[in-house]
């Protein structure tokens, strides 16, 4: 949804101006950290997706890609991101870290 507003950020804008009851816009950081949001969040909804398409997901599939997405994660953090995006970014690191602490160790 996120990825789709950014998509058409000209027209919402246009679209809000135009309505009689007085929105508050966006400003420009805002729909910069979105953009970022978009690109931050593809990984993750990459592996929602193949894991919703799996009948059985195995638990070696959830192993490889917690390491992927930590992985994703450790490098986007490298990018000069807006602060609010990287706080995004370490507080997904530290839930895939805290969530799956222990999978490697599950018999």
């Amino acid at each position: 949804m996120l990825e789709r507003i950014v998509e058409i950020k000209d027209a919402v804008k246009t679209s809000l101006v135009l309505f009689t009851v007085d929105f508050e816009q966006l400003t420009d950081e805002e729909w910069n950290i979105c953009s970022e949001l978009c690109s931050v969040l593809k990984p993750f909804a990459q592996v929602s997706t193949q894991l919703s398409a799996e009948s059985y997901p195995t638990g070696s599939q959830v192993i490889v890609l917690k390491r992927g997405l930590l992985s994703v994660c450790a490098e986007l953090l490298k990018r000069p991101f807006n602060s609010v995006t990287r706080t995004i970014i370490e507080e997904l690191t530290k839930g895939l870290t805290d969530r799956f602490h222990n999978v490697e160790m599950s018999k």
